[in-house]
């Protein structure tokens, strides 16, 4: 059906569009902090289904208020869950959590790995996943410019 293929169509579009934020802006530090509440989590977790229930507590009790006011020593790799690829939840630009991984190996200096098990977040993971599911691609790309080293 045409409409269909129009959605389609346009929901692709708009899955390639991104900005790049200035990593010294402390109203994306507040959005990604939670204020202000004018708009939604990119993927909210009651909508991620295999999102690891260990990651959501330590993100909960070690995400601290004053996000982006410090940088934080970054890691080599970023860990990823088993079932992350089967995540169906989307993002306001229609992407879902695979394909935001896969624009940012694409786009940024990153590295994920999968690691048997559920492996503790450190502090620098922890921020990461907040920003990625606050914000999504311009969320992580926020964070990770405002704490590369040498930034």
């Amino acid at each position: 059906d045409s409409r269909s293929e129009a959605v389609s169509s346009a929901e692709e579009s708009i899955s390639k569009i991104w900005f790049r934020l200035d990593p010294n802006d402390t109203q994306t530090a507040e959005f990604l902090n939670g204020f202000p509440g004018w708009a939604p989590d990119a993927f909210p977790f009651d909508s991620l289904l295999h999102f690891p229930v260990k990651w959501k507590t330590s993100i909960e009790n070690r995400f601290q208020k004053d996000f982006g006011t410090e940088k934080i020593f970054p890691d080599s790799k970023i860990p990823v869950w088993d079932g992350l690829e089967e995540e169906s939840s989307r993002d306001w630009n229609h992407r879902n959590l695979k394909q935001v991984i896969g624009f940012l190996t694409e786009t940024v200096p990153i590295e994920f790995v999968k690691e048997d098990g559920v492996p503790e977040l450190s502090d620098y993971a922890v921020y990461f996943w907040r920003s990625v599911l606050r914000g999504s691609v311009q969320g992580a790309v926020w964070f990770l410019d405002r704490n590369r080293p040498g930034s």
